[in-house]
């Protein structure tokens, strides 16, 4: 395995200060032996990223010592063409919390449907009617983010059920209904060179 920390003060910086929870996150791009197939490379990916990143969120992750399992309320992971990324927070003052990171690329607009509500694809759509790819694309990872932040997302059916309350807003808050429980959560993304980071908390 070859690993670069690449270090992000500022976006962590950005983070705490949008989410006002102390953060600590890893991004690093992680090369592993290529596996037999698909879904053995995206198991190795995950166990290379966390181990690598592990060590230096050992003094903010509250669980840290017991075999760590996922949905976890304090770390989260994701991966996205060629960098990786582990958030941690150590505050209890939050239910969970959830990353994801997507690199720029064109999505189907027809896709709006499976995942967006009505409200926020009206909420994203410009003056000629369209949603822009990149407001699509970040909205897809606050759906991401907001899932993995949910610590009972494993009973959750479908991304209808997280709704940003104004999905055009680069930071912002929302709520996940699941099984008639509602839960809060905040979420603000960030623009890297070639990939868009958002991270959510569940209040």
């Amino acid at each position: 395995m070859n690993a670069h920390h690449y270090p992000r003060r500022s976006m962590a910086q950005y983070f705490e200060q949008q989410l006002g929870v102390p953060l600590h996150i890893e991004l690093s791009d992680i090369v592993c032996k290529q596996q037999r197939n698909e879904q053995a490379d995206r198991t190795a990916r995950r166990r290379a990223v966390l181990g690598h990143c592990v060590g230096k969120v050992q003094s903010t992750n509250r669980f840290f010592g017991e075999r760590m399992t996922f949905p976890n309320p304090s770390t989260s992971l994701s991966h996205g063409d060629g960098l990786s990324i582990a958030v941690s927070t150590p505050t209890k003052t939050i239910k969970g919390v959830g990353v994801d990171i997507e690199s720029y690329k064109v999505m189907n607009p027809k896709a709006a449907r499976l995942f967006l509500t009505a409200q926020e694809r009206h909420q994203l759509k410009q003056n000629n009617g369209q949603i822009d790819n990149l407001d699509l694309l970040r909205s897809w990872t606050i759906k991401e983010a907001g899932f993995k932040a949910n610590p009972l997302n494993h009973s959750m059916s479908w991304f209808l059920h997280i709704c940003a309350d104004n999905p055009s807003q680069l930071t912002g808050t929302g709520r996940i209904i699941n099984k008639r429980r509602l839960e809060r959560f905040r979420y603000t993304s960030y623009y890297l060179k070639h990939h868009i980071v958002t991270v959510s908390i569940t209040l």
